[in-house]
C-alpha cells in the first residue's frame, strides 16, 4: 500500500481522537499523571526480567531526553539497538544477552514511541529522526565505528541514518524491516489501525502479526501480549502526535549505500511478501546481504533468538576481521 494512503488513514484516526492535544505537561507525553504511573508500573516486571546488568542512562539533546539501557562488554565495540514502533527497548529482551557478550550494547527508547524517553519537540520528518539519533549517539560518546541494528520501524531508521551518516556506522543490520524494502500490504494497515481501538483488537492484531511466537509456548505468548499492550498504551495513554511513517527506500538509495548491511526477514512476514522483497533487493542492492528465515515472521527475533544473534554477530565480526 502506498505511503500516502497510510498517511491519510493515520490523519483520520488523529482527527477522530477528541483527546488529541500537543500541550507540554509535567507528565508529557502521557495524557495524565495517572496514565504515566499506570504504564510505568506495567514496565517494572519486564524491567526486572532484563537478562543482563545494565546502566540506565538519560542523555539530553535538543530533541529529547532519551532513555538508554547500557550494558555488555565494557570497552567492547559499540552496538546500538533500535526497537520497533509502538514499543520500547525492552523488546530486545530475547536477544540482549547474546548480543552483549562481545559488545557494549546501547538499547535506546525511541522518544516518539512508548517508553521512558520524553521528546522536547515534535519530529515531523525522517530528517528530524536522523538529527535526533545523531545527537543521541554523540551524547553517548559514540563518535564512529558504530554497529547499528534496527528492528521493524527501527530498521527503517537504521537504513536512513546509515545513508545520512555512513562515516559513523561500521555495519548495519535490518531485522524484519517495516516497509523499507517493499510497500506494506493493505490488510496489515487496516488491522493495525483497528488495533488502536480496544484491547481485544490489539491482542488479535499482535497474535496475527506475531503468530509463530504466540504459538511457541507460554513464555513467547506473554511477550506477544506485552507488545500488544504497548501498542494500545501508545494509543490510549499517550497524546496523539504527528506520525513519521516509514517509507520504501528508493532504488537510488539502495545503490548509494556503501556501508555493509545485512537484512533478515521471516518467511511468514505479514507486512509484505518476503520473496518479492528479496528479489527486489537482489536487483537494486546486490551488495546487501539478505536472508529469509523459515518458521517465523515479524516475530523472528523472539522465535529464533539464538539463530538471529548468531547471524548478526557473525556479520558484525566480518567487519572487524576485515579491518585487522
Amino acid at each position: 500500500m502506498k505511503g500516502k494512503s497510510v498517511d491519510l488513514l493515520m490523519k483520520a484516526k488523529r482527527r477522530l481522537d477528541p483527546r488529541a492535544h500537543t500541550a507540554w505537561t509535567e507528565f508529557h507525553p502521557f495524557r495524565s499523571a495517572e496514565a504515566r504511573a499506570e504504564y510505568f508500573a506495567s514496565l517494572e516486571p519486564r524491567e526486572r526480567r532484563w537478562p543482563i546488568p545494565s546502566e540506565d542512562r538519560v542523555v539530553e539533546t535538543s530533541w529529547a531526553r532519551t532513555f538508554v539501557r547500557v550494558g555488555g562488554l565494557a570497552g567492547g565495540p559499540p552496538l546500538v539497538l533500535m526497537h520497533g514502533a509502538a514499543t520500547n527497548s525492552l523488546s530486545w529482551e530475547c536477544n540482549i544477552q547474546g548480543l552483549s557478550e562481545r559488545h557494549r550494547t546501547y538499547a535506546i527508547d525511541n522518544p516518539y514511541d512508548v517508553g521512558r524517553s520524553v521528546y522536547a519537540r515534535d519530529a515531523s520528518s525522517v530528517d528530524d529522526y536522523v538529527a535526533w539519533l545523531d545527537e543521541t549517539l554523540s551524547a553517548l560518546g559514540l563518535a564512529g565505528g558504530i554497529d547499528l541494528v534496527g528492528m521493524s520501524y527501527g530498521a527503517w531508521l537504521t537504513a536512513k541514518y546509515t545513508l545520512a551518516h555512513p562515516e559513523r556506522v561500521a555495519r548495519a543490520v535490518l531485522l524484519v524491516p517495516a516497509l523499507t524494502v517493499q510497500n506494506v500490504r493493505f490488510v496489515w494497515v487496516v488491522r493495525c489501525l483497528l488495533s488502536m481501538l480496544d484491547r481485544r483488537l490489539s491482542q488479535n492484531f499482535a497474535r496475527w502479526t506475531l503468530r509463530d511466537a504466540y504459538e511457541q509456548g507460554p513464555r513467547s505468548r506473554q511477550l506477544v501480549e506485552e507488545i500488544a499492550d504497548d501498542g494500545l498504551a501508545l494509543s490510549k495513554k499517550c497524546i496523539s502526535r504527528h506520525v513519521v511513517l516509514p517509507t520504501r527506500l528508493e532504488d537510488a538509495e539502495w545503490r548509494r549505500l556503501t556501508t555493509p548491511m545485512l537484512v533478515l526477514v521471516g518467511e511468514h512476514e505479514k507486512h509484505y511478501h518476503p520473496a518479492k522483497a528479496v528479489a527486489h533487493l537482489a536487483r537494486v542492492a546486490p551488495r546487501v546481504k539478505v536472508e529469509v528465515i523459515a518458521g517465523a515472521g515479524h516475530d523472528l527475533a523472539a522465535v529464533f533468538p539464538e539463530l538471529v544473534n548468531r547471524k548478526v554477530l557473525a556479520f558484525l565480526e566480518e567487519g572487524r576481521a576485515d579491518s585487522r
